[in-house]
């Protein structure tokens, strides 16, 4: 099951890492790295591209690099259940938008404050955050419901509701849950457009020197507006993103056909509540 996979992927980090390591950029870069590693050997071509995974250990302080050995088994379980939930998805079910918003509303319905839709993030960006927001006060519950989008593309889930855009899929999820608020964020989608060069130069930039440090500030952001309530917020996603070869590198993009690391297909539903105040 993908939910018990990628909190087992979770656990395993949350178990090596320092406790005092609460970097949303170093966190990012260590899942990144073990998810790539995997990606290459479960298609045979980790000796083809090791001066690429060499290059993105590099980002990776020397004492938590050995981390990467403990993760990428865990990693690979995750990519091989985003291809299974693909594969067995029905159109009309794990690929409906009105299907989510049903299953979601029988079990989330009054429990939600906040609806934030962030574009293009994939299990490698849940993972990541959950390990962040448990280690800076927060309660984190990965659903184990999620959307199938086969096209990899922002477009399949706009089609699918009311004037064609995002932030109406944010809206109908909100609306379904009764939750008071909702936005949406391209910060990341445009973290991934933006990056001219490798999947190096990627995990290098943006705020903060990596992709995630903004969102998780978005993310801290909204959650503080659900206020001091029992809600929680809501995180999801349109689509994840996948990484790619093409002149004797790679890097990340989505919609395409033939990545080395697919994660594109799955779109992941995690519940965020702040519990505590931060102790760092």
């Amino acid at each position: 099951m993908l939910k018990v996979s990628v909190n087992l992927l979770v656990s395993a980090l949350q178990s090596k890492l320092h406790a005092s390591v609460k970097d949303a950029g170093l966190i990012h870069r260590l899942m990144f790295a073990a998810f790539l590693q995997a990606g290459l050997e479960r298609k045979g071509m980790l000796s083809l591209y090791r001066h690429v995974l060499d290059k993105v250990e590099s980002c990776i302080p020397q004492p938590h690099r050995a981390h990467l050995l403990t993760l990428s088994p865990y990693a690979a379980e995750v990519i091989r259940n985003v291809e299974e939930a693909a594969t067995r998805a029905v159109v009309t079910w794990e690929a409906s938008v009105k299907s989510l918003s049903k299953k979601l509303r029988k079990v989330l319905r009054g429990k939600i404050g906040y609806v934030y839709v962030v574009d293009a993030l994939s299990p490698i960006e849940f993972a990541s955050l959950l390990v962040v927001a448990k280690r800076n006060g927060y309660y984190c519950d990965l659903s184990s419901e999620y959307l199938v989008n086969p096209a990899g593309k922002t477009w399949f889930v706009k089609e699918q509701v009311e004037e064609k855009r995002l932030r109406e899929y944010a809206k109908e999820l909100a609306e379904s849950l009764a939750s008071p608020k909702h936005s949406v964020s391209f910060t990341f989608d445009k973290a991934i457009h933006n990056t001219i060069g490798d999947v190096s130069t990627f995990l290098n930039s943006g705020e903060g020197g990596n992709p995630l440090h903004a969102v998780w500030r978005e993310v801290e952001k909204a959650s503080s507006e659900v206020g001091e309530s029992a809600a929680a917020l809501l995180l999801t996603t349109d689509h994840g993103y996948g990484v790619y070869e093409g002149a004797g590198t790679l890097f990340v993009d989505h919609g395409r056909e033939g990545a080395i690391l697919d994660l594109e297909p799955v779109a992941l539903i995690a519940l965020l509540k702040k519990v505590e105040a931060d102790g760092g």
